[in-house]
C-alpha cells in the first residue's frame, strides 16, 4: 500500500512515516502543495495523509486539486491532519474532498485504525464497482439477444419497430424521406420442403448476410421479421417510402411496402414493385 504524507513540519514527517511503515506501507513524502500534487500524478497512491497548513497553498485546495486530477470512477482515500480542531475546518475539509479528519498529533493506534476502515472502504467500493460493470455487461447482451434473431443473426422485428419509430422521427426532424424495403424468398418454402430445414435455415442466413454486407450508412437497418412463407434464389422486393408527418405514422409506410411486396410476387416474383407504380 502507497501512503503519501503531505507535511512541512519535519518532525511530523518523521513520525507519520514510523507509523505508516510499522503499518506495513511504503511512505512517500512531500513538503508542499505543488510537490503533494507532482508525486501524486508520479505513484498514484493508495490514501493521502495531509496537512491543512502547507507554505504554498493549504490542504484544503491540495484536496481539490487532486479530486479534479481523479479518472472518472476513481477514488483514493484522503485524510485530512490538522492541529485545529473547530467544526468549521472540519465541514470545510470534508466539503473540498476530504473524507476524515484527525487531530494532530495523531497516535500510531488511531492512525492504523484510519487506514484500515479506508483500506475497507476502498475494497468493498472496488467489489461494487466490479460488479456494477458486470451487470451492465450482462444487460448489454440481454440487450443484444432480445433484439437479435438468433437464426441469421440480423436484427429482430421488436429492434425494427423500435428503430423505424427513432429514424421517424429523425426524419420528421429534419423534414428528410424515410424508405422501406421489404423482402421475401421466392418459393421458399419450396426450396425447404425439398433441401430440408438445414438448408433453409443457410439459406436464410446467406440473404440475410448478402442485405447487410451491402447497406452503407450507420441508420441503415436490416431486419428479420416475424415468420416466412426453394438452386437459384431470387427475391420479391416491395418498396415505399414517405415524407414522416404528424399524421402519417410508420405502420402506413409499412403497409405500403408490404401491398408493393405482394404486387411483386402476384405479378411473377423475382422483381421490384414500388409502392407509387401504377
Amino acid at each position: 500500500m502507497k501512503i503519501l504524507i503531505v507535511e512541512d513540519s519535519r518532525s511530523s514527517h518523521l513520525l507519520l512515516t514510523q507509523h505508516v511503515e510499522r503499518f506495513g506501507a511504503t511512505a512517500h513524502c512531500a513538503s508542499s502543495g505543488s510537490d503533494a500534487l507532482a508525486l501524486y500524478a508520479q505513484i498514484h497512491p493508495d490514501l493521502v495523509l495531509l496537512d491543512v497548513v502547507l507554505p504554498d497553498m493549504d490542504g484544503f485546495m491540495v484536496a481539490q486539486r487532486i479530486r479534479a486530477m481523479e479518472n472518472p470512477g476513481d477514488w483514493i482515500p484522503i485524510i485530512f491532519l490538522s492541529s485545529q480542531s473547530d467544526d468549521a475546518n472540519i465541514e470545510k475539509g470534508i466539503a473540498a474532498g476530504g473524507d476524515d479528519y484527525l487531530l494532530t498529533p495523531v497516535s500510531e493506534i488511531v492512525l492504523g485504525a484510519k487506514i484500515r476502515a479506508m483500506q475497507r472502504i476502498a475494497l468493498m467500493r472496488s467489489s461494487l464497482i466490479g460488479l456494477t460493470r458486470k451487470l451492465d455487461a450482462a444487460n448489454q447482451e440481454l440487450v443484444r439477444i432480445s433484439s437479435t434473431d438468433a437464426l441469421t443473426g440480423i436484427s429482430n422485428r421488436r429492434f425494427f419497430e423500435e428503430a423505424i419509430s427513432v429514424e421517424w422521427r429523425r426524419a420528421r426532424r429534419h423534414s428528410n424521406s424515410i424508405a422501406l424495403m421489404m423482402c421475401d424468398i421466392d418459393y421458399f418454402k419450396l426450396f425447404n420442403d425439398t433441401h430440408g430445414q438445414q438448408a433453409g435455415d443457410e439459406c436464410l442466413r446467406k440473404v440475410a448476410t448478402a442485405i447487410r454486407q451491402n447497406t452503407e450508412r450507420p441508420s441503415d437497418i436490416v431486419a428479420r421479421h416475424a415468420s416466412s412463407p426453394g438452386g437459384a434464389v431470387t427475391l420479391s422486393i416491395g418498396i415505399a417510402s414517405a415524407a414522416p408527418g404528424f399524421d402519417n405514422p410508420p405502420d402506413d409506410l409499412i403497409q405500403a411496402a408490404d401491398k408493393a411486396l405482394y404486387r411483386a410476387k402476384r405479378e411473377g416474383r423475382d422483381r421490384i414493385c414500388r409502392a407509387d407504380e401504377t
